[in-house]
């Protein structure tokens, strides 16, 4: 079954000038506690640079040395407020109109990122794009620091952007992103945007 355009939107990189995560948890932990975070984390950041360690691995890594434990109400709160009040100032020029009008046209909407949901689903919400995220993991009421399931990035958003359309194919698929990260997503479409914002940053 065939249904009607729809675009798909990477986050980080794409739409915005910066990662999204390391933004939030910036906001949500301080700039200090982030970068001895890092810091700590810098030799299985560098392995995942050489192909070495997943990126999964080492994004885990990151949110249970600074959310890890967290109860997932305290978190969600800090998380819809930067999706309401910092990711929009994170814009590149001419990404919000560009979503603005592929909705004019009728066209469905997705942001498929590899960012979590905690921080990315209010903005989504605001500007009526369907999220498709990485999800994390929530054991009694508090994260883990690992995620639920695979990391939404390469092959895995267009398994999920297949799950979420279900039998219902469009008959064309635009994608917008930046990075290997989509790669796979960009092959699947019929009109494929390779850092199509960059000019205006």
């Amino acid at each position: 079954m065939r249904g009607p355009v729809v675009v798909a939107f990477d986050l980080d990189g794409t739409l915005t000038r910066q990662d999204s995560m390391l933004a939030f948890l910036a906001y949500a932990a301080g700039r200090g506690r982030l970068y001895r975070a890092l810091l700590v984390l810098l030799p299985r950041l560098l392995l995942m640079k050489l192909g070495c360690s997943s990126r999964q691995a080492a994004k885990e890594a990151l949110l249970r040395r600074i959310a890890g434990g967290q109860p997932l109400g305290e978190i969600q709160a800090l998380g819809d407020r930067f999706g309401t009040e910092v990711l929009p100032t994170l814009l590149r020029p001419g990404a919000e109109t560009a979503i603005r009008r592929h909705q004019a046209a009728g066209h469905r909407c997705f942001l498929v990122t590899a960012s979590l949901d905690l921080w990315t689903a209010a903005w989504a919400r605001q500007m009526g794009l369907e999220l498709i995220a990485s999800r994390p993991e929530v054991v009694a009421g508090r994260l883990t620091g690992r995620l639920r399931g695979r990391n939404n990035h390469g092959p895995e958003k267009v398994r999920r952007l297949r799950e979420a359309l279900g039998d219902t194919w469009p008959d064309r698929l635009v994608a917008y992103g930046d990075s290997s990260g989509d790669r796979e997503l960009l092959a699947a479409a019929d009109e494929a945007h390779f850092k199509p914002f960059r000019s205006n940053a």
